[in-house]
Parts: C-alpha cells; structure tokens; sequence
C-alpha cells in the first residue's frame, strides 16, 4: 500500500512538471560571450500584471540580474522561435541588442547596456525611419523589420532595415544595412541592399 501512494505521489508531480517548465522559456543562443549572463521569458506572477518579461540572470547563480517588459510574439508559447525575439551580445558582453516582434509585420530592436546596478537603453536613431530617408520614402506600406545582423566591433553594430514603402506612387521591397556607432550615438553608414518592386 505504502509503496501504491509512493508511485500515485511520483506520477502527480511528473503532472505538474509541464506546468513548472511553461513558467520561463530560455531565449535560445542567449548567453555573453563572458559567459556570466543568459536570458530567459518569464509570465508575470502578478495576475493584474499580464504581461511577459525578459529576465536577464547571472548563470553562475540564477539569480535575476534585470526583468525587461516585452510583449507581442515574443510572449509565451511564441518566444521560443527566434523569428520573434533574439538577443546579440557585443564582443566585450558590455551591450546587447534586443530585437522583439510585436505585430504580426513589425519586428523592432532596442540597444541596452549592462551597467552596475541593471541595464539601461542606448539611444539610437530609429533603423526603420532612417532607411525610410535614405530612400526618399514617407512610410511603411505593411511590413517593418529590424534585424541585428552583427557586432562589427565592441563599438559598432550593424542592422538590416527592410519592408515595404511607397516610391513615386510605386510599392517596394526595401532591404538598407545601417552601422551604427554607440558611443557616438549616430550612424557611421548605411547602404541600399535591395530596393524592388513589390506587391504583397
């Protein structure tokens, strides 16, 4: 009998664990180069809250360094697929680039810095407006995406800007890498990649 109970109790908890394993998504590839740091989604725990986190934590420890809000596809069960959230650390692992889908066409990245006591945002010209004035466009048609593609160095990053737009009355597919530099704050190049016909 004793050993009935013992197999009822083992099989309740292996129930539970899904419901454990759903409460935080480990963001793939996200550990820094250092190794000290890695990410994660995790579900509020306030139920007036209902939003998503990004929590940062040291992997040494676990413990949870920052928690960033994010929302849109890079909620639970979505966050998994790298196509609606990844993370790109600098070489130094002293900046990060987050990009995050939050509509259905719209994908955005933010730039943070890790600091002492918690990360802060990098202001940045916005990828999607500059490429947009490169190319002499008003605005996007459907689709804006931002995509980190690559550190260059401890300094500068680079980013594809792509989506539809209006040129001269015409749809078009856009693709414009733009680098940029954090301790400047500005844009040190951008090149047209891809600039087409389109008709989504």
């Amino acid at each position: 009998m004793k050993r009935l109970s013992t197999i009822f109790v083992a099989l309740a908890l292996l129930a539970l664990l899904p419901a454990f394993a759903s409460d935080f998504t480990e963001v793939p590839n996200s550990a820094s180069h250092d190794g000290k740091y890695a990410a994660r989604t995790e579900r509020s725990t306030d139920a007036q809250d209902g939003r998503d986190y990004l929590s940062l934590y040291r992997k040494g420890t676990g413990e949870v360094f920052t928690r960033l809000p994010i929302g849109g596809y890079a909620r639970y069960p979505m966050d998994a697929d790298p196509a609606n959230l990844q993370i790109l650390w600098s070489p130094d692992s002293k900046h990060f680039v987050l990009m995050v889908r939050g509509m259905k066409r719209s994908w955005a990245v933010v730039v943070y810095a890790i600091g002492t006591k918690g990360v802060r945002e990098v202001k940045l010209p916005s990828p999607t407006t500059e490429a947009l004035a490169l190319l002499s466009a008003s605005g996007i048609v459907r689709v804006a995406r931002e995509t980190p593609s690559k550190w260059i160095d401890d300094d500068h990053l680079l980013l594809r800007a792509s989506g539809d737009t209006l040129i001269d009355g015409k749809s078009i597919w856009y693709e414009v890498d733009l680098t940029f530099s954090l301790r400047g704050g500005n844009i040190t190049e951008s090149k047209v990649v891809t600039k087409k016909p389109y008709e989504g």
